[in-house]
């Protein structure tokens, strides 16, 4: 992973993913206030050279479009290794308009890949998406989302609808 990104991107996504740190040693600084001339500040996880440091500065200012791009490249990457890879969300209602578009990117990105490694990749990635279809109007970007990643040819969309348990189901499930 360290050949593939740069510092700033890796720190950006050892933001977002802090377990990408196993992987790597990532140091993000998220205080400006700490004093560079500090060594042991400097230091303080510095196990190897290829320990990353960055600041607000480097990490707070992604956009949206770089933040695909980064995900979406991890994504190849970890799939290219024949890892698979499972995204559950819940709660998809709750999401504003941008999420929902960056979940969509990051689905439709992985499903464009051409060619038999591109099939491959596609078979091992996973997202599982869940929400309260009773909150969800016909008008809300949730939907709009859904509605293009149903048409679209490189991403298979399969709904399953669940009906709510009632209280002996739930008192069956508790004492069994």
């Amino acid at each position: 992973l360290s050949e593939e990104f740069d510092p700033t991107h890796l720190a950006c996504l050892s933001n977002i993913l802090p377990s990408i740190t196993e992987l790597i040693p990532v140091a993000a600084t998220v205080n400006n206030d700490v004093d560079d001339d500090d060594d042991d500040a400097k230091n303080k996880n510095a196990s190897s050279s290829s320990v990353i440091r960055a600041t607000n500065a480097d990490t707070s200012e992604v956009s949206p479009r770089q933040l695909v791009f980064l995900l979406s490249k991890l994504m190849g990457l970890i799939l290219g290794l024949g890892r698979k890879i499972l995204v559950c969300c819940d709660d998809l209602q709750w999401c504003n308009s941008s999420v929902l578009t960056l979940i969509k990117e990051l689905i439709i990105s992985v499903g464009e890949n051409n060619g038999e490694e591109g099939s491959r990749k596609r078979h091992n990635f996973l997202f599982v998406g869940m929400f309260r279809d009773e909150e969800v109007s016909e008008s809300h970007s949730l939907m709009e989302q859904l509605a293009v990643l149903r048409e679209s040819n490189c991403v298979n969309v399969t709904e399953i609808k669940l009906s709510s348990l009632s209280t002996e189901e739930v008192n069956d499930m508790i004492m069994s």
